[in-house]
């Protein structure tokens, strides 16, 4: 693909920037927590659970096993909200969203009545699981908003074809760098925020999903988007 020869294609750069923005922002909230466990990604959360099982620590074990069970059920929610797995604007993005938002909220009110619980935690997963299962592929390319394993691999074997003279992915590489930096400055400002507002913090996340499913939805009605239009491959 190359870039902008695709009207859509700002769409993606600014969608994922964002996303990964969020994801970043959310897991340095967690992290930062008493717990000190990972919302956004789940390599982590195995490797860990690996470790307790070793020493037999099973509430920790309950806790991890919740966390990594909470990510898939967001994940799973996606999958029966959004059909298409390559991006297309009539898909019900706008829903996701905003259901993002409403769970984010509902984090915040249960560690608002529920000090340092680890629901705080299990919910903030729940909505990573959601954001990571809305975002699809794009021009045979996964985009990856919560987790920086794969896209660093994508990056690597990207840098190596453009070596060899592929030149046409240069916007991938684009792509993969904006996911990195974003999701990287999300957990700079998210480590800032939490230590400033501590959960209150995760308000930032929430009011940004509804702001972004509200214009989605927004822009379809003005562009008379539907659902048997507009994909992009």
């Amino acid at each position: 693909m190359q870039l902008y020869d695709n009207t859509y294609w700002n769409f993606i750069l600014i969608g994922v920037c964002i996303l990964c923005f969020n994801a970043g922002y959310i897991n340095s909230l967690t992290l930062n927590t008493n717990y000190q466990i990972s919302s956004a990604h789940v390599t982590g959360l195995v490797a860990k659970l690996s470790t307790t099982t070793y020493f037999h620590d099973w509430n920790n074990f309950k806790n991890l096993i919740i966390t990594y069970i909470t990510f898939i059920f967001g994940a799973i929610i996606s999958g029966l909200i959004i059909d298409y797995e390559t991006f297309h604007l009539g898909a019900k993005y706008g829903i996701m969203l905003i259901l993002i938002g409403i769970v984010q909220s509902f984090s915040i009110i249960l560690e608002e009545n529920c000090k340092n619980s680890i629901y705080f935690i299990w919910t903030c997963s729940f909505s990573c699981g959601m954001q990571n299962g809305l975002t699809s592929k794009y021009s045979n390319n996964i985009i990856r908003t919560t987790h920086l394993t794969g896209t660093t691999t994508d990056l690597g074997v990207t840098i190596g074809h453009i070596m060899k003279g592929r030149i046409n992915e240069i916007d991938k590489l684009v792509l993969q760098l904006i996911s990195i930096i974003s999701f990287f400055c999300g957990g700079i400002f998210g480590t800032f925020a939490y230590y400033k507002y501590n959960h209150y913090a995760l308000f930032f996340s929430s009011i940004t999903s509804f702001i972004i499913g509200f214009t989605f939805f927004i822009y379809k009605k003005v562009k008379k988007i539907n659902e048997n239009n507009l994909f992009i491959n």
